[in-house]
């Protein structure tokens, strides 16, 4: 299935129904295809029916309560990203559970549901809605009686998720037969941490029964990859390449997530990985370890890849990058095998890093080629990355003026597919605000140029 093309097609005339970009599936826009029933008389076996895309929903009437939560230092839940799903699928599962306590009925009686904000600062995600509704259509009072003291309620919440002893979820604080698809996105801790944030204004802190637990399977892996690991409180050292990893908190990745972690960082150098991703991709973590890219918001520290050479490939800082022309590089670099109009970026946000082995990793170095403004994919086999810059409002899966990703043409608007373990899985702004600068050439692994094509 094509994760370009959502939805599913339909025809009317026969029924058949497939998901929408189903390589091996026989709905096309033109040429017929078969019936789903093995009734074929009087007509034969094939429809001539036109598929249409839809989607499927039901509404029904019911009373609801929308929480809205702002969020501030440097917390923020990138619509559509892992960290939200989870924190957010967590939180409102604990506010459902508190509710029905309140009014002393079922947990079955009452759901539990999150969106998006819809305000300016839902986009960049500094604010995210939570809803609980009666699942008895027509609603039954047990919402709008259950926010009346809305400080009880949230604070219920939390003691239901700082009470139990498991590491992310159990059937005696948020599991149950109802919520058995989203089991794998409960995570008391982070739903804590959220509220903990958002009510009491709390610092996001990785505890250290955790942080021990995890840095322990990071150099476990680590050093099954072959590196030399010294163990340190709140970190990890690469000896062999003397290069320092500490975790951050998933609410706030980008910085040292832990007390012990934090003192390391005011003196080293350090790379630092998502504690959500050591716990759910950890193979990813340790490519990101491995890499050794430490990134900086401000500055940036060229590899020993990068020989700076002058009148070489222009360097330029991701947070640089503008609508309407290249910034002023920071340097510039000689890069063996690359066309002589190349430049050089360095990733600070992870948007395709589940894409070709990880090699699009946060810290990644990529080449780009120089293209046309308008150079968006146009057919479905061109997965080839490009670099785009925003000319109003920040992108979602960066927070910033640029983005990369698969961009492609809809109407009057760009669908930009991400493929992340944090950012959102794609997002769409219109066409006219949004501006190709590079396509994708190559991508430095081990220190060396590996091109795409």
């Amino acid at each position: 299935r094509d994760p370009l093309r959502p939805a599913f097609l339909h025809c009317r005339l026969c029924g058949r129904t497939e998901p929408n970009g189903w390589m091996t599936g026989d709905l096309k826009s033109s040429g017929g295809h078969a019936k789903p029933y093995p009734d074929h008389y009087p007509k034969g076996a094939t429809c001539n029916g036109r598929p249409v895309e839809i989607v499927f929903g039901n509404e029904f009437e019911t009373d609801v309560a929308l929480i809205r939560f702002r969020l501030s230092g440097g917390v923020v839940l990138a619509p559509g990203s892992e960290v939200a799903r989870v924190v957010l699928t967590t939180v409102a599962e604990a506010l459902g559970l508190a509710a029905a306590q309140l009014q002393q009925v079922e947990s079955t009686d009452i759901g539990a549901e999150f969106r998006v904000a819809m305000t300016a600062g839902g986009r960049t995600g500094r604010e995210v809605d939570v809803f609980l509704y009666d699942l008895a259509p027509g609603g039954a009072g047990f919402v709008r009686a259950a926010v009346e003291d809305a400080d009880e309620l949230l604070n219920l919440a939390l003691a239901r998720l700082e009470s139990c002893n498991c590491t992310h979820s159990c059937y005696e604080c948020l599991r149950s037969y109802k919520n058995k698809w989203d089991h794998k996105r409960l995570h008391r801790l982070l739903g804590a941490a959220f509220l903990r944030h958002v009510l009491l204004g709390e610092q996001t802190t990785i505890a250290e029964n955790d942080e021990r637990r995890l840095l322990r399977a990071l150099a476990d892996a680590l050093m099954e990859s072959g590196e030399v690991v010294d163990e340190q409180d709140g970190g990890l050292h690469l000896s062999g390449d003397d290069r320092y990893v500490v975790l951050g908190h998933p609410l706030v990745p980008d910085r040292a997530g832990s007390v012990a972690g934090r003192v390391i960082s005011k003196t080293r150098e350090v790379a630092v990985i998502d504690a959500l991703l050591v716990d759910d991709a950890l193979p990813v973590a340790v490519k990101e370890a491995i890499s050794g890219s430490s990134v900086s918001e401000d500055a940036i520290t060229l590899p020993s890849f990068l020989p700076e050479k002058k009148g070489g490939q222009p360097v330029y800082l991701s947070s640089d990058l503008r609508y309407g022309g290249l910034p002023v590089p920071v340097a510039t670099v000689r890069v063996d095998g690359a066309p002589s109009d190349a430049f050089v970026v360095q990733l600070t946000r992870p948007t395709l890093d589940r894409m070709s082995g990880g090699q699009f990793r946060k810290g990644a170095w990529v080449v780009f080629s120089p293209v046309p403004d308008d150079a968006f994919a146009t057919e479905n086999k061109d997965r080839v990355p490009r670099l785009l810059v925003s000319r109003d409002t920040a992108f979602n899966a960066t927070g910033e003026h640029w983005t990369f990703g698969l961009p492609r043409v809809r109407k009057d608007k760009v669908r930009i597919l991400y493929l992340s373990h944090e950012a959102p899985r794609s997002e769409l702004p219109r066409r006219s605000s949004v501006q190709v600068i590079g396509l994708a050439y190559g991508v430095f692994s081990n220190g060396l140029l590996k091109p795409l094509r």
